[in-house]
Parts: C-alpha cells; sequence; structure tokens
C-alpha cells in the first residue's frame, strides 16, 4: 500500500491503470488493500465517480470496504466540496459497523468549514465527544488557521472557549 501511495504521487492516472490491466491479463486478484489504493488514487485526482465504480468493483467480487475505504471517500468528497455525500458515508460507515475515527471527523470537519460553515462544525465536533473521539492536534491547527483567518481573533477566541469547554478538551496546543 506504501508502495502504491508513493507510486501514485510520481506517476500519472494512466501508468495506474496500464499496471492495473497488466495485472489482470496476468490473473492477479485485487485484494481490499489494492482497492483502497486504488480508490486512493482516483480520490487524489478528484476522479470521484471512478472510485465509486472500484467500490462497486469491490462489492461484486464480495469485498466489503473497510474503515480505510470509507475514509479516503470521506476525503476525497470533501477535498471536493461534496460535504453531503461527505456526510451519507460517514453514516454510511456506522451503518457498515465501522466507527468513525478521528481521520473520519478531521476530513470533514475541514470540508464543513470551508463550504457550510461554523454551526455544522459544532455538531461534529459534539458528536466527535459523544462517541469518545477527542479532537487531534491536525485538527486543532486546522480549526484555528480557518477561525482566524476567516473569522476574527475575538470571534475564533468564543468558538475555541466554547467547543473546549462543552468537551472537556484537557489541552490545546495547536502550536
Amino acid at each position: 500500500m506504501k508502495y502504491w501511495m508513493a507510486f501514485s504521487e510520481r506517476t500519472t492516472l494512466q501508468k495506474h491503470l496500464g499496471i492495473l490491466r497488466r495485472w489482470k491479463k496476468g490473473g492477479i486478484e485485487l485484494n481490499l488493500v489494492t482497492y483502497n489504493a486504488i480508490i486512493y488514487v482516483f480520490c487524489y485526482a478528484g476522479m470521484l465517480e471512478e472510485a465509486m465504480k472500484f467500490v462497486g468493483k469491490m462489492l461484486v467480487r464480495g469485498i466489503k470496504p473497510d474503515a480505510f475505504t470509507f475514509n479516503i471517500l470521506i476525503n476525497g468528497n470533501c477535498r471536493t466540496s461534496k460535504i453531503e455525500t461527505a456526510i451519507q458515508l460517514l453514516d454510511a460507515m456506522s451503518a457498515e459497523g465501522w466507527c468513525p475515527d478521528i481521520i473520519s471527523y478531521t476530513s470533514l470537519i475541514c470540508g464543513i468549514c470551508e463550504c457550510i460553515g461554523l454551526e455544522q462544525v459544532s455538531v461534529y465536533l459534539h458528536r466527535m465527544g459523544n462517541e469518545g473521539i477527542f479532537p487531534n492536534v491536525a485538527t486543532w491547527n486546522f480549526l484555528v488557521r480557518f477561525l482566524f483567518s476567516k473569522v476574527g481573533f475575538s470571534a475564533a477566541v468564543d468558538f475555541l472557549d466554547s467547543i473546549i469547554q462543552d468537551q472537556k478538551i484537557v489541552s490545546v496546543n495547536p502550536m
């Protein structure tokens, strides 16, 4: 998986597809890890429809998406401003028995900040806390940068204070 991910940043999508065709010709069966890598490449390229086609191919072969698959899809949809789809994927993730994690929520929070607004961010920060998941350094760093650049110092401090108090966060150090 690491090889494929590193490889994906240095080659074109066409080369990836060529490799897949050769694998198929050679009788190499794709597994969950390989499907996840392919889905990642499509999401990274902003080709979400193609990514979803591979999810369909996985399901046809009896391979169910795992938490990593859902996180890739959530992130890809957030990066392309398809927040409603990302929220649906988060709910589907839970319905399939996978617990959303800090990666799921951080991707969603970043997307919501950019596309919808702080009211919805509060909803998902509270949902995280209710599930026993608390923002990590990456989550806080994004929120602090976003808030200070978009709403100004005073509003950012007020928002962060309210979230910290509500979630009983022990410490916040975005530096």
